[in-house]
């Protein structure tokens, strides 16, 4: 049986663990803060214009749902 006095480290004391635990807080706010700042730019502009139907576009030429918008 290991016990929780063993397990410790020796050379970690207790201002290097809360430094550290602030740190990963402080590193996942600003990540969490520039995730939802995306998410709202995204739902603030809303959804693109409805591309062009495919029963409007020229018969017989496969590619050109990947060629709409492109100079011929």
């Amino acid at each position: 049986m290991l016990r929780t006095e063993d397990a410790i480290t020796p050379s970690l004391s207790g201002g290097q663990v809360l430094f550290s635990l602030i740190a990963y807080v402080a590193v996942y706010a600003v990540i969490y803060s520039f995730g939802l700042t995306y998410i709202y730019r995204l739902l603030r502009v809303g959804p693109a214009s409805e591309p062009e139907s495919v029963t409007q576009l020229q018969p017989g030429r496969p590619l050109a749902v990947a060629l709409q918008g492109r100079p011929q």
